[in-house]
């Protein structure tokens, strides 16, 4: 099949998708204003073009990265301008990001790591590429990611089944299944993010066995003799009450906790899943305001019930220590200012019996 073909095949689907859940009742819904604006964002670029999904990683619609595949031609040129010039200027933000990322792999000793599982092309990334390395600083995060994954969470006979919640387009799941192939995975997000995480699994992995939307709207209950049958199962949102409490071993979750509204977070939190699981695996800001600025109350590592966990492991997320404003002139920018990142931590721990 070509690939504009499984684009339109997936886009397809997802279309299915929308028009199921206009009708699905969950009381008290709500995704939030910059979700469901981004939502639409996505269906309707996707449907006019299905090449922005072939493209997904380059169109930057689905999940943002560094540096961004869809600036303007203006942008871009100034990027690779700043590219040639020595990088100890360190003038261009996007750079000085993926140059402090690479000094953070460095320092700790994970440059082979990174190597050993370089990005991939699916998607069309703009890559960064320094001494052989090529690399996003989403993809960084990732190789950070592993590596805990590595030294804490690898040699758990218990730990088979993996479900990431917030997957985006699933390269959490993807490295681990590129590292550890027996793993099983569950990927919960909108159905606009699964759409992207569907052409990219299915792309890296076009012999394993997938279960998508098509597979689980007539199936009342996801538990783990389901999930047993394939290698990934796309779970929409919507369905976090057909997933049962057994189904997964360890729940992950990225840099999305703190993005959720409270509904959401508070569904997971009370969801069978989310408390049937005996591992838990997370990265987050220790605290951000809410993104819709509504009267939700700000989610913070304190709304995480971790006093049911054993700790494996807790530190901060160095990787997300400095960030680059964009100094403009004419609406051009032309260096980054350097401060502070929101704090981010990384905890793994073991659920208490």
């Amino acid at each position: 099949m070509s690939q504009i073909n499984f684009a339109k095949e997936i886009i397809e689907e997802l279309n299915e998708q929308i028009n199921f859940f206009k009708n699905y009742k969950i009381k008290d819904l709500t995704i939030g204003k910059t979700w469901e604006t981004r939502a639409q964002k996505i269906s309707s670029s996707i449907n006019s073009n299905p090449e922005i999904l072939i493209e997904f990683k380059k169109s930057n619609i689905f999940n943002s990265d560094v540096p961004a595949g869809n600036m303007n031609l203006i942008k871009k040129f100034i990027y690779n301008f700043f590219l040639y010039l020595p990088h100890q200027i360190r003038y261009h933000p996007y750079i000085n990001m993926l140059e402090d990322g690479y000094d953070l792999l460095k320092k700790k000793n994970l440059l082979n790591l990174a190597i050993e599982n370089p990005i991939t092309e699916t998607g069309l990334p703009l890559i960064f590429k320094k001494k052989g390395l090529k690399y996003t600083f989403r993809w960084l995060r990732h190789i950070l990611l592993l590596d805990s994954f590595n030294k804490h969470l690898q040699n758990k006979k218990d730990l088979n089944f993996i479900a990431d919640i917030g997957t985006g387009f699933g390269t959490f799941p993807y490295i681990i299944k590129r590292n550890y192939p027996k793993k099983k995975f569950i990927l919960i997000d909108l159905p606009e993010q699964l759409c992207a995480a569907n052409y990219y699994l299915k792309s890296e992995f076009p012999n394993l066995r997938f279960a998508t939307f098509k597979d689980l709207k007539n199936v009342e209950i996801i538990d783990r003799n389901f999930v047993e049958n394939f290698d990934f199962v796309l779970v929409p949102c919507f369905f976090i009450d057909k997933l049962s409490k057994n189904v997964t071993d360890l729940i992950t979750n990225f840099a999305s906790f703190n993005e959720m509204p409270q509904f959401w977070f508070k569904k997971y939190m009370n969801s069978e899943i989310f408390n049937g699981a005996k591992y838990l695996f997370t990265m987050n800001r220790i605290i951000r305001p809410q993104m819709d600025q509504t009267k939700d109350l700000d989610i913070s590592i304190m709304d995480l019930p971790l006093e049911k966990y054993e700790k494996i492991h807790f530190d901060i997320f160095e990787l997300y220590k400095w960030r680059y404003e964009s100094v403009k002139v004419f609406n051009i920018p032309l260096y980054g200012k350097k401060v502070w990142f929101d704090a981010h931590y990384e905890y793994i721990g073991s659920r208490k019996t």
